[in-house]
């Protein structure tokens, strides 16, 4: 995460207390190391509207500089987990405490047929998304560097997932990660290693084949898919 962006969070926070104060249960700033601006989740003891009108005041103060903070009680993440385990995985493993009387996100448990699951069903769904978007766009270079950001973002989500499945510790770093799931399957995921490269600019997009990119890209996924649709819990 930038250091200007980390400013602007820890503005908006302050701003925050003043407004909630002890309502504030805990937040936390995270996809700190996959994300230039980070992303911040706070829970509240008291999540009425009432309380969501006021915040919502401060967060069209944002405009679009940042992204809208998830807002949440403590209830709704523990009555969530088997529906969105893979969120709050994402978010248990790459985070910064800004408040925490209730650290609710250092003890989540998680289930792996739940975990599993999701990840299957994110994994399809892209896959469609992505190449219905590709047939779209195929002659729009623009767009498709802009589809390859977009869905590989969705993905370290699932990596995260597949790590947790095969009882591996999650590192923080988006390459890390990559590298520890490539080990671990029975087939190559290089072409994650190039999305991810597109994701944080790294990428030289001149030299950059993007029709090949999405084959290996879209093969590679499908693989996954079987892979942990057919992985021993």
């Amino acid at each position: 995460m930038q250091a200007n962006y980390r400013e602007m969070w820890e503005k908006f926070f302050k701003k925050l207390q003043e407004s909630q104060g002890d309502n504030i249960l805990c937040a936390i700033l995270y996809d700190i190391n996959v994300s230039e601006q980070g992303k911040l989740a706070v829970v509240l003891k008291d999540d009425s509207l009432d309380k969501v009108e006021e915040i919502s005041i401060l967060i069209k103060k944002l405009n679009s500089k940042l992204p809208t903070p998830f807002i949440f009680d403590k209830n709704y993440i523990l009555e969530s987990l088997d529906s969105f385990p893979l969120e709050f995985l994402n978010m248990s493993t790459d985070y910064e405490i800004m408040n925490d009387s209730d650290n609710v996100f250092s003890a989540l448990n998680f289930k792996k047929n739940d975990v599993r699951l999701q990840a299957e069903r994110e994994l399809k769904g892209k896959i469609l998304l992505i190449r219905t978007a590709f047939l779209e766009n195929f002659s729009q270079k623009k767009e498709l560097i802009n589809l390859i950001k977009i869905s590989f973002s969705s993905f370290i989500p699932v990596l995260k997932g597949l790590l947790f499945l095969l009882d591996q510790p999650i590192p923080k770093n988006i390459s890390d990660i990559i590298d520890l799931a490539d080990k671990h399957t029975e087939f190559s995921i290089n072409s994650f290693h190039q999305a991810n490269s597109i994701f944080l600019g790294t990428a030289n997009k001149n030299d950059f084949d993007l029709s090949l990119f999405f084959k290996e890209y879209l093969k590679q996924l499908k693989e996954l898919s079987r892979f942990i649709d057919r992985l021993d819990l």
